[in-house]
């Protein structure tokens, strides 16, 4: 279900000549989505809130490429909620900010080499999975289609500029 979406976002990030071993600017840019996420929740902007939880889901799949990960065998649908299941999208917003952290938190106290040399891939595995577990539930509670969000995501990014921009479109667009 996932590999599939795993092996065009990673192709395209190839492609496209952007990170593929760097994990420090994987987990810059999830903290970048995890604010927009924030914002997203505070404001009760429902399309940006599924916009944000796609690109955080897509730089997961992108991590579990690079760390040559199948994305189905790490994903944690079964992720504990403690002390329960959150009922509202603000209850959901600290257990993704938790694993967010807890990946840079590995991160910091690894020994920051290439992603081919790296130590501790075993957490990371466990928390990027946990973090797409979140994720996937998330789409669940506000009842988004979450498969053909992250295909709409893959399909975007194709055309976008190493900047992020659209060619032809202006930043303010």
């Amino acid at each position: 279900m996932y590999y599939p979406l795993q092996q065009k976002a990673y192709v395209n990030k190839v492609r496209r000549h952007f990170n593929v071993t760097n994990v420090e600017h994987e987990i810059t840019l999830l903290a970048e989505e995890e604010g927009e996420l924030s914002d997203a929740i505070i404001l009760d902007n429902r399309d940006d809130v599924v916009d944000a939880i796609g690109d955080i889901m897509i730089y997961c799949l992108g991590l579990c490429g690079m760390f040559r990960w199948n994305a189905d065998e790490v994903i944690k649908k079964d992720v504990p909620y403690i002390p329960e299941e959150p009922s509202s999208s603000q209850g959901h917003l600290p257990y993704i900010v938790r694993e967010i952290g807890m990946i840079a938190k590995n991160y910091k106290k690894s020994n920051k080499f290439p992603i081919d040399r790296l130590n501790k891939q075993s957490e990371f595995q466990e928390h990027i999975g946990n973090l797409m577990g979140y994720c996937h539930n998330f789409f669940s509670f506000i009842k988004v289609d979450e498969m053909h969000v992250l295909e709409d995501i893959i399909s975007r990014n194709e055309g976008r500029t190493h900047e992020g921009y659209m060619p032809g479109k202006r930043e303010s667009e």
